[in-house]
């Protein structure tokens, strides 16, 4: 049984698995988000999530347990095979959503777990496909005011309010907010890994 580290201060990761009945430690850490141009999308996500963990366990390696199991997670989203981020301001968030509206987009999330008895690294990655509805300027604009979009990849939370742009959805909802907990599970399985929950 390892006690479960999540490597990230996004809330909503933290929920996804609190809502699964994990029991965690949080931590967050600040890294470069820069990766290699060679990489394609799948590549590059991985690779974001891969250098968090590491970035981790070197300047936090006194804080490491050997029951502990580690996790990182980057999320982008990608549209024609353009990654785009968290918007800097509100013109690059306007800018965003113009370009997401009455077209398809692809987030995908990609996981790094690390298991600090072994030293095995697991690196996996989750797709999903959203097709947005087509967005005027009054929509984007009441939306950027809100404030919802300024710390999302892709300027959005499925989840809250952006969720109403949204026409569909292809593959997992929960990778769109930022955990694809089906995955995490599934990986967990394939490794004959057993994260602790909490008590019922």
């Amino acid at each position: 049984m390892y006690d479960l580290v999540l490597v990230s201060k996004s809330p909503r990761r933290y929920d996804l698995l609190t809502q699964a009945g994990y029991r965690l430690r949080t931590n967050h850490i600040e890294v470069s988000e820069i990766t290699s141009k060679n990489l394609n999308s799948f590549e590059t996500v991985m690779s974001l999530a891969q250098i968090k963990s590491k970035h981790f366990r070197l300047t936090m390696s006194q804080s490491i347990k050997p029951k502990d199991l580690l996790l990182t997670a980057d999320t982008l989203v990608f549209h024609k095979n353009t990654p785009l981020g968290k918007p800097k301001d509100k013109n690059e968030a306007y800018k965003c959503l113009k370009l997401l509206s009455n077209s398809q987009h692809s987030v995908l999330t990609g996981l790094c777990l690390y298991v600090a008895a072994t030293g095995v690294e697991i690196m996996v990655c989750e797709e999903t496909k959203v097709f947005f509805k087509s967005l005027s300027d009054e929509d984007i604009w009441t939306y950027i005011e809100t404030g919802e979009p300024m710390d999302k990849a892709g300027s959005y939370g499925i989840q809250g309010l952006g969720g109403q742009f949204v026409d569909k959805y292809e593959g997992s909802f929960d990778n769109v907010v930022g955990l694809p907990i089906k995955l995490f599970e599934k990986t967990l399985k394939e490794h004959n890994l057993e994260a602790a929950k909490e008590a019922l």
